[in-house]
């Protein structure tokens, strides 16, 4: 299914790691408004996660990734490492609560976790299509109004 509004659009981006796609992406997301870019994000975030962390996630084996992945070479500020754990731990369904982590804490974790998780697992373009316009779905189903990308 193809990516069909501009935060989808711009969540791809994160997902195939490509900066140039990524700005234009930005600047029409802006342009369009923000509406549902966040929702996008979790969803494809909460579907990232559960991939690379399947049903019985050994806690050890997410705290073990979180401490490689601040490791990384980065060329973004890396948001703390207790906040991404909290947020992976969330996306599994455990009961915490991740309502104090500041948006744009949040968004940057979702984003940098999406974006390692597609490229650690070799995603493909389909692969990353898929999981952004399910999420993009999710996010429609559940009342969120997201701005579409106009047919040409």
């Amino acid at each position: 299914m193809p990516i069909r509004t501009f935060a989808g659009k711009f969540v791809q981006s994160i997902a195939l790691r490509d900066i140039d796609r990524m700005r234009v992406a930005e600047t029409e997301l802006i342009a369009a408004g923000l509406d549902g870019m966040m929702a996008v994000l979790w969803r494809s975030f909460r579907t990232a996660v559960r991939i690379r962390f399947p049903d019985e996630f050994d806690i050890r084996n997410i705290t073990s990734w979180t401490i490689d992945l601040e490791a990384r070479p980065n060329p973004t500020a890396i948001p703390p490492r207790i906040e991404i754990e909290a947020l992976i731990r969330n996306a599994l369904g455990e009961r915490n609560d991740v309502s104090d982590i500041s948006s744009s804490v949040l968004t940057r974790a979702c984003s940098l976790v999406v974006s390692v998780i597609s490229s650690e697992l070799n995603w493909d373009p389909e692969m990353i299509d898929e999981v952004v316009s399910n999420a993009e779905e999710a996010a429609i189903r559940s009342g969120v109004k997201l701005k579409k990308i106009p047919q040409s």
